[in-house]
This record gives C-alpha cells, structure tokens and sequence, in this order.
C-alpha cells in the first residue's frame, strides 16, 4: 500500500482518532492504499498515518499522552489547524459494552453513536454539535441496506486478520458475561478461577460476524469496571446507553464526530485486555463500511460551499 503520496494537507477531507496505537494500527489495514507522510509542521503533537479509502483521502490521528478528554480535543484542534479541509470525524476504537434484555451485544460487536459525558456523570447528548447531515444520512442508508442485502464487513475483516504479524484474529478466550453482583475473583488476571455458575447462559450465535448496534456510546474521565455501576448509570439514560469509553466528550464539543466502537469488555470488574485487538479490528472494518457509503461528491460539494463562502 505504501509509497504513494497525496501532496497537500488541502486533500484530505475525512480524519479518523483512535486513542491507541493497535486501533490506529486497525485502521491502517483496512485503507486501500497508504500514502507517505507529509512533512511534520510545528506544535503538533498528534502521529499520523495518510491514505485512502474508496476515493476519499484519510488521515489518521492517534492520541498524544493519556487516554482522556483533553487528549481527544487537543488531537483534534491539531488535525483541524493541519489538515483544513477534513469534513467528516470519526474516533475509532475499543469500548466497554453494557447489553441489556432488549439489546444482546457481545464481545467484538461494534455500536454506532455519539455521546456526550460530563465530570460529575455522564449525561444524554443533545442534538447541539451532531455530526453533518450528509454523515447522519449515511449511517441511515447503511443501516438500511444491511437490512435488505448483506455488508462487506466480514470481508474487511478477513483481510485485516489474515495481514501477517498484526494479531487481531478472534480470541480463544470465550465470550463470558457474568452477573452483576459476581465481582472477579481477587488477584487472578483471568477469569479462569471465577464461578462459572454465575455467567449468564447464553446460546451461540448462527454466525461469527459482528453485528452493529445504532445506539449512544456515554463517554466521560472515568473508565467504568463496575456491572452494578454500567447498569445504573445506563438505566440513568433510559436503558439507551450500548458502550461506554473515556475519550469521546472532550472532541463531539468541539468537533462533531461519529464513534465506531468495537466492544472489548462488559465495562466490569472481569474487564481484561483478551479481546482488545478483535474489537479494534471490527470497529475500524465498520469505520471502513461507513466510508464506502459516502460519495465523495458530497464532500467535494461540501467543500466547495465552504470556499465560497470565505471568497465571494
């Protein structure tokens, strides 16, 4: 993929944050063709990777220091001053799931969404600050075409995991949801010595691929490794909270964005790393599927309003 170069910061129009290197690294794999570096201009902080995905030119930014609020908004004011000409954001990555009776999620589904936390809590979002119209009319006809025709995500996917020595292959570990009042056992980094009379009983599913939730991710400072917590805290929100993750508020302020979030733990005190690599991999394969649904006329059109605004 590598070797070409797009030469102007001005082409680029859609921008991916990921948080962590391995989700940056998910989504480097799923682009058509990578393109070499520009060169690096003063004051940012933010690592990129440059290419492109179905004929819209992509950068892609991970977090400077911690995973936090500030991170994602400083890494995203640096990816505005040095590429202004990105349109549509996206913050791509792993996250805490938090199913329910009506909404059975599991370990490398992914959830589409925007959220919006607060210090003290975490709060619904409002509609102030959305993502453009023409991006929210793409997840409509995404979601829609799954239903009448199969997605290209398992594909997408496939061809990441098969890339030789990156290690985003589905786990051995099981998919292992245990209830609420069942903390993990103390001092053990697996749940191999937990009781497994106290998971919820759950049949398999008739296929491996991840399934996309179209429900909000509540984001806030704190990371959630609580059951009794996930559940108050989402039953707080109307039941309708899917994902949970740190980052997200401090960049939907200021730049609106869509969040693809692969579900890596159940946001519990049985939270480990095993699934991690999996749930970036979906998250960045339906990052990948959302792009192929947006004409990249749209954003020519977009972008040639916003020039003649600024130039009469």
């Amino acid at each position: 993929m590598a070797g070409y170069m797009c030469p102007h910061y001005e082409d680029y129009t859609v921008g991916i944050i990921c948080a962590l290197g391995f989700e940056m690294n998910a989504v480097r794999h799923v682009l058509d063709r990578e393109h070499v570096n520009l060169p690096i201009k003063p004051n940012d902080s933010n690592i990129y990777i440059l290419g492109e995905i179905k004929r819209h030119n992509v950068a892609i930014a991970c977090l400077p220091g911690s995973q936090s609020k500030s991170s994602a908004a400083i890494a995203a004011t640096n990816m505005a001053r040095i590429f202004p000409m990105v349109r549509y954001r996206f913050l791509v990555g792993i996250g805490g799931g938090a199913p329910s009776e009506n909404n059975d999620t599991r370990l490398g589904d992914v959830v589409y969404d925007y959220g919006k936390g607060t210090e003290s809590g975490f709060t619904h979002k409002t509609f102030t600050g959305s993502p453009p119209a023409a991006l929210r009319a793409t997840i409509y006809k995404m979601q829609s075409d799954h239903l009448s025709r199969s997605s290209q995500i398992s594909g997408y996917l496939r061809r990441l995991i098969l890339q030789p020595c990156v290690g985003y292959q589905r786990p051995s570990e099981e998919d292992t949801r245990f209830q609420a009042d069942y903390p993990h056992t103390s001092g053990q980094q697996s749940c191999g010595q937990c009781d497994r009379t106290r998971c919820f009983q759950t049949s398999l599913r008739p296929e491996d691929d991840p399934r996309i939730f179209y429900k909000l991710i509540a984001s806030g400072d704190r990371m959630i490794k609580s059951a009794a917590k996930r559940i108050a805290i989402s039953n707080g929100l109307g039941g309708s909270v899917l994902c949970f993750k740190m980052e997200a508020a401090g960049l939907i302020i200021e730049f609106p964005c869509v969040a693809s979030r692969g579900i890596s733990d159940y946001a519990d005190s049985h939270k480990n790393d095993a699934w991690q690599p999996y749930a970036a991999a979906t998250a960045a394969a339906c990052a990948r599927e959302l792009l192929t649904h947006l004409e990249p006329e749209q954003v020519s059109r977009i972008i040639l309003s916003d020039l003649a605004g600024k130039f009469p």
